[in-house]
């Protein structure tokens, strides 16, 4: 986990593209959560860059913004939910193509078939398509899914004879 997160400040102050950048500024960021001008100045980017992504960024549910007033004025403070954390953290693994040596990831048993969606809509619809990385990384999550599911299966066999043979 920490060294997700030091990629992804490393990510951030590389010659990524800007959506990488600002998930990965958020990402480091304390509880993931920023205003607008900070952000732009994690990213490394200007504010009136930033200020005319930002909107694009939101739409495509790259990053969350909440609408805040204080005395009189109004800003911006944009941030990461889970999922959005989560795709950050699997785009910088991917742009910086050190997702691991071995090419086997350790995947939580937790909403693994919406991961591997996820993945299968990144190598179809991204330039990460036909991606050697991102190849070996579906390649084992659909292997882990087979395996748990065989597991299942064999485990829910010894239940069903335990209770014939009782």
């Amino acid at each position: 986990m920490e060294q997700q997160s030091k990629d992804l400040q490393r990510l951030s102050k590389e010659g990524a593209s800007m959506p990488c950048r600002v998930r990965a500024a958020l990402a480091a960021a304390p509880n993931h959560r920023l205003q607008g001008y900070r952000l732009a100045a994690a990213a490394g980017i200007s504010t009136r860059d930033f200020n005319k992504r930002a909107a694009e960024m939101v739409a495509r549910e790259y990053i969350s913004r909440e609408k805040v007033r204080d005395a009189g004025h109004a800003y911006y403070w944009y941030s990461l939910d889970d999922a959005q954390l989560h795709r950050a953290r699997l785009v910088a693994a991917l742009a910086s193509a050190e997702a691991t040596a071995t090419g086997a990831l350790v995947v939580e048993e937790v909403d693994l078939s919406g991961r591997l969606n996820f993945l299968r809509k990144l190598n179809e619809q991204t330039v990460f398509s036909g991606h050697a990385v991102l190849t070996a990384i579906i390649g084992d999550y659909e292997r882990t899914a087979r395996l748990r599911k065989a597991a299942a299966a064999g485990a829910q066999k010894e239940r069903a004879a335990r209770r014939a043979g009782a």
